[in-house]
């Protein structure tokens, strides 16, 4: 439950952390582009009790590093077997919650809490919001010397600006820098505009996430805005 006044009063014994986060900001794992808390911290009444052990207000959290252990959205970065020693983390970021030792136990003394939570729910499932992503911040693929090694493992999940030549008529294949990468865009609406100009020789413009998928490298569009 996430009525965190609750504890205090006794009318809860256990309290759900992720209610310490703005319904906004609950996620750590992502299913279908929508965010998920599959892992949860619940902690009892004796961590609010002035005595021994006692539980951080306010100090859960969700570890999410761009670049290192999410991708440009905030999202896990999956670990991948692509490159010499593949690369990424795990399909979910990492919680944490904060807590410390009382020199002296405060008998009858319940903590103060800033901000309790009372309980409120999303009103929907929260989606990744790729739309929202600075593409400024992208690498610009074009740019990097010619003989950057970007399959190595160490650039996966990276966001790229690409140009590239699509390689066959009809097929998500394109060409840059030597090397032919496939294509993939979650949404349906990306991939029918990535497929009508699937024209052998076109030049396509894009951002994309460089990952692998059953062995083969590719770029994955993950929304409309990241095609130009």
């Amino acid at each position: 439950q996430g009525d965190e006044l609750a504890m205090a009063t006794g009318a809860a014994d256990l309290y759900n952390l992720w209610f310490e986060l703005p319904a906004a900001q609950r996620g750590s794992d992502t299913y279908r582009g929508e965010w998920g808390t599959l892992m949860h911290l619940i902690i009892s009444r004796g961590l609010y009790d002035q005595t021994g052990v006692q539980y951080q207000d306010n100090s859960f959290g969700v570890g999410r590093w761009i670049g290192e252990n999410a991708d440009s959205a905030g999202a896990p970065l999956r670990w991948s077997s692509g490159g010499a020693h593949g690369s990424g983390y795990s399909d979910h970021l990492p919680i944490y919650a904060h807590f410390r030792t009382l020199p002296s136990a405060v008998p009858g003394q319940w903590m103060t809490l800033t901000d309790p939570s009372s309980g409120e729910m999303p009103s929907q499932p929260l989606k990744v919001d790729y739309a929202t992503v600075d593409l400024n911040l992208a690498t610009d693929l074009a740019a990097l010397p010619k003989h950057t090694e970007i399959l190595d493992g160490s650039w996966t999940g990276r966001l790229f600006k690409v140009s590239g030549t699509v390689v066959t008529d009809g097929e998500l294949k394109i060409r840059v820098h030597g090397k032919v990468f496939d294509l993939y865009a979650p949404q349906r609406d990306v991939r029918d505009l990535l497929l009508a100009q699937s024209i052998s020789g076109k030049t396509i413009n894009f951002y994309g996430e460089l990952g692998t998928y059953r062995g083969n490298w590719q770029f994955v569009i993950k929304d409309a805005t990241w095609m130009r």
